[in-house]
Formats: C-alpha cells, structure tokens, sequence
C-alpha cells in the first residue's frame, strides 16, 4: 500500500512517497537529495524543455543513459559515411589507395 507523508508546513504536497509494508508497520521513505548546480540545471531545463527539477534530471539521465545506442545506430548506419558505394566491390577497386 502506498502512503503519503505530508510536509511539516502542513501544506497538501506530499514530502516523500512511501511504501507500507503489509508484514509490519515500518514505512520505508525513498528519497535522494543531491546538491545541483542552478546554472547548469536552468541550462538543461532550457534545452531539454522540462519544466520540474525532476522531470530535467530524469530526462537529462535519460539521455546520458541512452547516448551509446544513439551513437552505435549512427555508426552502424551504411550510408553514414560516404554511402552504400563503401561496400560496393566495383565502386572500391576503383579508389585511390
């Protein structure tokens, strides 16, 4: 069951999303707090398009993670670098070597 633990100020947003356990009562509080450089993440919120910290730094994570597949399809693509003609036996006898 999930609860949620309001704030001290006694406002409605939640402070941490929580995770009942049905053996206990012992409610487990996830929670990363990490020190964020404002200039840096204003500047991946303008390019990325996020409006939230979360959704920058997820989507910034994101990207990071992804970025090796991205780069492999770009390599692996046979028109990427000069075409279709690199594996063309005919095409290559003739090159300059």
């Amino acid at each position: 069951m999930w609860a949620k633990v309001q704030a001290s100020d006694g406002s409605n947003r939640p402070l941490c999303s929580c995770i009942r356990s049905a053996v206990s009562d012992i409610i487990r509080c996830v929670r990363t707090i990490i020190d964020v450089d404002d200039a840096l993440l204003d500047a991946a919120r303008a390019e990325l398009g996020t409006t939230t910290k979360k959704d920058t730094v997820n989507e910034a994570l994101r990207y990071v993670a992804e970025r090796n597949a991205r780069a492999r399809a770009v390599l692996d693509d046979p028109l990427f670098l000069g075409g279709a003609d690199l594996s063309d036996p005919e095409v290559m006898s003739g090159a300059r070597r």
